[in-house]
């Protein structure tokens, strides 16, 4: 077999391996369905990933490394913004909405489903391993604290953190379950967007999160504030 051919075999195999074990997790997926579904020997797999564990692996290593990339350039503008001390409260601003915006996307649009359904699944896998969580919260969440603790100096680090969580977390989950807006999804194709006002209406509410705390017309700051351990 020619390099060409392997290269084109290995792809596919990676590529079927995302969806199923995006669908049916590591557990209710077998090296036969993905061989089948990839059109390719049993021993190929083998062959190029070392089994299911190998290759189960190896769709969390090529995810991890596209969703890192996609945040990639925001990552970099805000930390040059406070490395370089020239941050400011409306690009910070901006910086959060960047953010919900990037997140709304990594939910709603139907080329991340795959990359979405895997971080619901990826803890379910054989070690337990969770990079995708890893970036699409953990990471997301440090850097929009960090900002709101500098539109709200106020807030403590836990405060920033639970409203970093509310935000992202309210969003990545219609992500990971879509029966949660599957009623307001056009029946007629399969390939039918969301509503356009699904996105706008999630993205409003969270805008209104973020000024809320901002504002102080949330519980921080008042009588009852609720102590976090």
């Amino acid at each position: 077999m020619e390099k060409k051919d392997r290269d084109d075999t290995k792809k596919r195999i990676l590529k079927t391996a995302i969806r199923l074990f995006a669908e049916y997790g590591y557990a209710g997926t077998s090296t036969r369905m993905i061989a089948t579904e990839a059109g390719v020997n049993l021993s190929a797999i083998s062959f190029h990933y070392n089994g299911k564990e190998g290759l189960y692996q190896e769709t969390l290593r090529y995810l991890g490394e596209q969703v890192g990339d996609y945040y990639n350039s925001m990552y970099e503008k805000v930390n040059r913004d406070f490395d370089e001390h020239t941050m400011t409260k409306e690009k910070a601003f901006a910086y959060i909405e960047e953010i919900i915006d990037l997140q709304l996307q990594a939910a709603f649009s139907r080329s991340n489903r795959c990359t979405v359904h895997m971080v619901w699944q990826e803890d379910r896998g054989p070690k337990g391993d969770q990079p995708l969580a890893n970036i699409l919260f953990t990471e997301v969440e440090s850097v929009m604290a960090q900002l709101l603790k500098f539109l709200a100096p106020g807030l403590n680090l836990e405060e920033a953190f639970i409203v970093s969580r509310h935000v992202n977390g309210s969003i990545i989950s219609f992500g990971e379950h879509q029966h949660l807006v599957s009623p307001f999804i056009s029946k007629k194709t399969a390939s039918a967007p969301v509503r356009e006002w699904i996105p706008k209406m999630i993205k409003n509410d969270c805008l209104m999160i973020v000024h809320g705390v901002v504002e102080g017309a949330s519980y921080v700051g008042s009588d009852d504030r609720i102590e976090i351990r």
